[in-house]
């Protein structure tokens, strides 16, 4: 039996690198390409908003019934179902609104379903943003039962008067 383990990455000076390096880039864009990243940072906060705002409208609705349905009667029986709030669950979610496919979708002035601009930028945006909405949520969960590794953690929110500028990650 032979095992194979991955070779280890090589810098551009041909040294190994022995162990996972990030890399940080300062951009000089042209007129249109700022253009686009500021389209692309707008959308990914925009993507984390929905999640965030879904999130929180489905834990609101929960906890009305909840506390509508509480007394005497037995135990409280949902009536809305929680929602996932792992990523893929967020991207499948969010594929299907901005494409029209959700009984929630925005509707256009033409009378067509989903995000008339979702084709002027690339997918991965939508995607790296529903990753990180749910695992911002899954930090606030850990934080909340007490499992958090750092500091306890505020819900997050789209409020972000504390930024400097866009600062985004982009996946390969």
């Amino acid at each position: 039996m032979t095992t194979t383990t991955a070779a280890a990455p090589i810098s551009h000076s041909g040294q190994v690198l022995s162990r996972a390096v990030t890399f940080q880039f300062a951009l000089d864009p042209n007129i249109e390409q700022r253009s686009l990243l500021a389209k692309c940072a707008g959308a990914r906060r925009f993507t984390v908003n929905h999640h965030l705002a879904r999130v929180k409208a489905n834990l609101e609705t929960r906890s009305t019934e909840r506390d509508a349905s509480s007394g005497p009667e037995g135990p409280f029986e949902p009536l809305t179902h929680s929602l996932s709030w792992s990523g893929i669950s967020f991207i499948n979610e969010f594929n299907a609104w901005k494409n029209g496919l959700a009984e929630d979708s925005p509707i256009n002035d033409d009378g067509s379903r989903g995000l008339s601009w979702r084709h002027d930028l690339p997918g991965h945006v939508f995607e790296c943003a529903s990753v990180d909405a749910a695992r911002a949520l899954e930090n606030f969960s850990a934080s909340q039962r007490g499992l958090a590794i750092l500091r306890t953690c505020v819900c997050p929110n789209s409020d972000r008067s504390n930024s400097s500028g866009p600062a985004e990650r982009f996946g390969a």
